[in-house]
Parts: structure tokens; sequence; C-alpha cells
């Protein structure tokens, strides 16, 4: 446009300056080779801005002589500017837009007739630049609102849960990311599809569909439901907000699916502590109320005992069948009254110690001690019962607990598995580290339990067992003492296979057991047995002794014999034979050739952490 305005004036060269509202400057793209060069001045300055600013043509016939004229430019590039004509522009509403300026007609001066030849040709090029103004603005709107989409569904897909847009034919129009992870299905084969149908595989609308409710009423819609996903019931909360037009009409709403199961599952486990409180409340009150009358039954029965002895003197019992008859029977109701007041007393004493909070008395245990002890306890009342026993323990994991409440624990799950079986089963019990903590997992092939039993197992007063044959407390106190040490139980079972409880305790910064040794003269160390594990395994590994090699990288290997043939290993550094020399029932001296104390220590410490 500006060269064609030259051209029709005969003029050396043209420039159209435009306003720049943001900046209050007149601009202009000025050609330099093949790229352009922008030039801004301020919107009252100069010839151009005296034009815009006052509204006014500008007609300069020498302007080395006018003081608006800059002549520095002129003096940097040796161009002559011998006469300027400046029109204003103006848009399609009449506002002032910029100007035109045209610089050196060919032939002389500008005249009028040029002037009004440029003021004819003025409107259609401030209407050109309007447009591009106008569209230069469109697509750097566009371009925003391209950014701002990006942005927005970086956003979104960020998000772990799924949100979908639908419109009001309850149709997908978007997905996120997490929403086609879940469904494991592409957005295109999502996009268009009826919500109900995509999000849930229904023929038709969802029972008590929030989102049409949401629609109708324009307000926010909120729901909770459960759907199985893999055998585990999935807990969801599904939330609907309304999109409203200029009209006030919702024609879209965002729905929002959110996987709540863990918060779910803690307000159970919230609402369980609490009633477990309450309970705990309320049988520590009537344990105390209890304690005292069977104190007295107990008490009253000692004295029966001995009132029955005086009238046995009295009634010369021994000469008279009558009353020797009569005495036995008060024995044996004695012996009753005795047996149910012992019964009563136990479990007063669950009651209490399930509503107490006790303190634990912590010390470093063998896991394998107490599944030997347990098993041991449970042994003894078989009932004539075959059980086999298959150990798949680490004999040195050990832990920090309270010996005699962990024990209780493992004896309490071992024994009801032992109850439930018939006369011949298996228990396979097994212990190793997972993560940071030990894991011990007690199987029993008895017959199982439902899914509704497993979900209650742990519930205090619950049990599966005849009346007066328990008191429902054993499980749901295994569960507050496992709780206690910051651990957790879990069990899994199958109707006809059986049941497999799992013990998670955590586990100690060590796993080995660190003898401490005591240098015994030149040759023997001495060092305490803790319990029967390492005194079996001592014995059965130190019969005959060891010889250990004690390699350059400062490791241990024990020197292998075959056929009474002792091998030699390479860069070794020292031969060193260990043997047994006394052992007792807590305590053990061990011969060493040759000794020293760190040597020593590596030695035994290596013994109870290989099999050698």
């Amino acid at each position: 446009m500006a060269n064609t305005s030259a051209k029709l004036v005969d003029a050396n060269r043209a420039t159209i300056f435009v306003f720049d509202d943001k900046t209050n400057e007149l601009f202009s793209q000025v050609a330099t080779g093949l790229s352009h060069q922008e030039i801004r001045i301020p919107s009252h300055a100069g010839i151009a801005g005296d034009t815009f600013s006052n509204n006014k043509i500008n007609h300069i016939s020498d302007p080395y002589q006018d003081s608006r004229f800059n002549q520095d430019i002129d003096k940097k590039t040796g161009y002559i500017t011998r006469n300027i004509l400046c029109i204003p522009l103006y848009n399609s509403t009449g506002s002032p837009l910029g100007c035109l300026q045209i610089l050196n007609k060919n032939n002389g001066d500008f005249t009028e007739q040029d002037i009004s030849n440029l003021m004819g040709i003025s409107y259609q090029i401030g209407i050109a630049i309007e447009n591009n103004l106008l569209y230069e603005a469109l697509t750097e709107s566009n371009n925003e609102i391209t950014s701002n989409n990006r942005k927005l569904a970086a956003i979104l897909n960020g998000i772990a849960d799924s949100i979908v847009l639908i419109d009001d034919d309850f149709r997908l129009i978007m997905v996120n990311n997490s929403t086609k992870e879940i469904l494991n299905v592409e957005s295109e084969k999502l996009v268009g599809r009826k919500c109900y149908e995509a999000l849930f595989g229904y023929n038709d609308f969802c029972q008590g569909c929030i989102g049409k409710k949401s629609f109708i009423s324009g307000e926010v819609k909120r729901e909770s439901f459960e759907i199985p996903i893999d055998s585990q019931k999935k807990v969801y909360e599904r939330n609907c907000f309304p999109l409203k037009e200029e009209d006030g009409k919702v024609h879209k709403i965002i729905e929002y699916i959110k996987d709540v199961t863990n918060e779910h599952e803690m307000e159970e486990q919230l609402f369980q502590s609490k009633k477990l409180a309450s309970i705990g409340t309320m049988a520590s009150g009537i344990a105390h109320e209890l304690k005292t009358p069977i104190a007295a039954i107990s008490g009253n029965l000692q004295v029966l005992r001995s009132n029955v002895e005086k009238v046995k003197k009295l009634y010369d019992a021994e000469n008279n069948p009558s009353a020797l008859k009569l005495e036995e029977r008060i024995k044996k109701q004695m012996g009753n009254i005795e047996s149910y007041a012992e019964k009563a007393a136990y479990i007063i004493q669950e009651l209490l110690t399930f509503s107490h909070k006790s303190t634990l008395t912590v010390e470093n245990v063998m896991i394998s001690t107490m599944i030997h002890e347990g098993i041991e306890l449970v042994t003894d009342h078989h009932e004539g019962k075959k059980i086999s026993y298959q150990l798949e323990l680490d004999d040195f994991l050990e832990i920090q607990c309270d010996k005699v409440k962990v024990c209780q624990v493992l004896t309490n799950i071992i024994r009801n598995g032992v109850e439930e079986m018939t006369e011949n089963g298996s228990m396979r019990i097994k212990s190793h580290v997972v993560d940071n903590y030990v894991e011990v997992r007690i199987t029993d092939s008895a017959n199982g339990m439902t899914e509704e039993i497993k979900n209650n197992i742990f519930d205090p007063f619950f049990t599966t067992k005849e009346a007066g044959m328990g008191t429902g407390l054993g499980l749901a106190l295994c569960h507050k003492i496992i709780r206690q040490h910051k651990g957790h139980i879990t069990v899994e079972s199958q109707l006809g296979i059986g049941t497999t409880f799992s013990v998670w305790l955590p586990a100690g910064e060590k796993n080995t057991k660190k003898l401490k040794l005591d240098l015994q003269g030149e040759e023997y160390v001495s060092f305490q047995l803790h319990d029967k594990v390492f005194k079996r395994r001592l014995k059965s590994i130190m019969e005959d002794g060891c010889s250990f090699f004690l390699l350059s990288d400062d490791t241990f290997l024990p020197a292998t014999i075959v056929n009474g043939v002792e091998l030699h290993l390479t860069n070794l550094t020292l031969l060193v034979h260990a043997s047994i020399d006394l052992i007792s029932n807590d305590f053990a001296l061990m011969k060493f050739n040759p000794v020293d104390e760190k040597t020593s220590q590596k030695i035994v410490n290596y013994i109870f952490q290989h099999k050698c």
C-alpha cells in the first residue's frame, strides 16, 4: 500500500505509521533487504506525530527548516529529504488510526491534486490496516487460547483421577489421560460415546444418575459407589459440576471421579477403633465389677473345703458310708465351682488385657525361637491329632519386641489352626524379611473360612466356636498387640483349602545375631547362648570343628573337606581352626587357633549366618 501511494503521486518513498494504544507510540515496518525493521516514535513526536495527534494534513516544502523534522536519519544514511506530505488515516468508525507519510516528489513539490488523490485512497488504506490489525489480534487471541488449552490439558492429564466433560446429550466430549488409563481405552474410542456406556458399560442411564440431576437443577451433585475390581471392592466418589452458558442453562457438566478406597478404609478403621474403645471401656467396667464376686467365690470355696474337713471328723466319715458318698459329691461340686471360677477369672483377665493400654517390654528376640516355643506349647494339646509342621525359618532373624506378647500372638494363631484341623493336618510356617518388615506366614490345611467370617475375624467377641468355648477376644487381642508393635496382621482364606495369617513386624536394623565375645587366655573365647536354637545349631555345625580361611579381602570361607582331604584356597592370609570345647545350658567355650578378638568375633558371626 505504501509503494502504491508513492507511485500514485510520483514520489520517491512512502511510510505508513500505525498507532499502538498499548505503548502510545506510532510504529512502522521498514524493509531492509530480505527482512523488516520496526521503527517506533512517540505518538506526538515529529511531523508524523503532529499529523496523527492533531488530526491534520502536513505539507512541508523544506523539511530542514521545520523544527519538527529529525535530520539525524538523513545525516546517517546520506538521504536528502526535499519535501514531505503527511496525511492522517482513519478506521471504519472515523477514529484516528495512524498516518501516511510521502517523501520527495520526483518533479517539484506536492500539489493540491496529489493531496486530493491521497485523501481518496486513505480511507481504503485505513480499512485495510484495521482489518490487518483485527486479523493479528484474532491470531494472537487464538494462539493464547491454544496455549491455555494446552496448559489446561496438561493440568487435567496430570491429575490422577478421572475427569470427563459431558454434553447435554450425555456424550463424552473430553476425557483426561487418567480416564483412559483406568479404562485401558484410547480417547478416540471414548469421545462421542454415551457416558453411561463408555464409563460403566451400561445400556441406559445409571440408576439415580447424578449427571442428569445436575443438568436439571444446575447444582453440584455428589455420590459414592462401589465397583468390584480383581476380587477387590473399590470405592469411588463421583462429583458433577454444571457449566452454565450465557442463557443461564446448563449445556455441559464436568464429571470428576476419584478413587477413595483408601480414605474409605481409613474411615472404617477409625470407626472400628472408636467402637473398640467403647467396647473396651464397657468390658473393663464389667470385668472390674465381676472381679470382686469371683474373688469372693474363690475365698468362700477355700473356707468351704476347710469346713468339710471339720464336718468329716464330727461325723466320723471314714466309718460312715453315707457320709463318705456325701463328701465325694460335695468335693466334686466344689471342683466344678473352682473350675468355673477359674474360667471366669480367665475371661475377666482377657477383658482387662484387651481394654487396658499395656506397656511393652522390648528386647532382642529371634523370631524362630518364638515360633518353636509356640509349637511346643500347642503340641501338648493336639488331642490325638497328627499335625506335621513345615518350617521355612531364618534361624537368625531378630526383631525388637515384647517376647511374651508376640509369642502369645503366634501361639494363638497356631492353636486356632490346629483346632480347626481334622485328625491329620499340616501347617507351614515361613519367616523372611520383606522391605522393612519381618513377615511370618502361618498356613494351615483346615477348611478355611467364609468371606463374612474373614471380615469379622479380628472383631472383639466375634467367635465361631460353640457357646462357652471361647470369648472371641483371642484374635482381637492379637490384632491389638501387633498394632502396638507398629506392625499389622492380615488373613487370607479359601473354603476347602485353608487359611494363612501373615504377621508383619518392623525389622530391626540388624537381623543377624551378634555375640559378645570374651577372650579367655590365649586360645579360648566364651559367649552366652541366648536360646535353644543357637545351642542346637552350634552343636550340629561344630561337633568336629571347622577350619576357616581368612582371605585377603577380609572375608571368611570354611575349608572344604572332601574324603578327608583339605582343599586349600589361593590368596589366603590366615587359616583359623575353631572347635567347641565346652557347651552347657547357657554358655559355650570355643577354641580358636590362632586367636585374636577381632578375628574370633568375625568367625563366630560367620558361623551363625552361614551353614558350614
